[in-house]
């Protein structure tokens, strides 16, 4: 499936979310939509308080997980060899879970990324008067 954004042609890849190794009844696209694949239906993008895309998986058993579509993404489509252990918006937008968005990055990566792009101000230092 070809999806067309302002800019370029995004070719659509579909992955079987597994989670914890067992696989599930869902599959998530390169641009992080959710299908459910019993019923085909797509999921409507809930937002998490903190900002970020959010959708809860049930996982048979009367279990279920809530997950974030950027992790998702990363997990199904983006190889992480050195472990890292968090998923940086490159350009910032948390709605923008696209693959050519998503990057893994250290705690310590995130924060120099957020400071540097202007998403977060730098902590302030108290002045201590003696």
């Amino acid at each position: 499936m070809l999806l067309l954004s302002k800019e370029k042609i995004i070719i659509l890849e579909w992955k079987e979310v597994v989670y914890d190794g067992l696989e599930t009844s869902y599959r998530i696209s390169n641009n992080g939509d959710l299908v459910n694949n019993k019923t085909n239906h797509e999921y409507k993008k809930k937002m998490s308080n903190s900002g970020y895309v959010l959708y809860n998986l049930s996982l048979g058993n009367k279990q279920s997980k809530s997950m974030y579509a950027h992790r998702l993404v990363a997990l199904h489509f983006i190889p992480n060899p050195l472990n890292k252990e968090q998923v940086n918006h490159i350009d910032g937008n948390k709605e923008n879970n696209c693959l050519s968005n998503l990057e893994y990055c250290t705690i310590k990566e995130n924060h120099i990324h957020a400071y540097r792009t202007g998403l977060h101000n730098a902590p302030k230092k108290k002045c201590i008067q003696k």
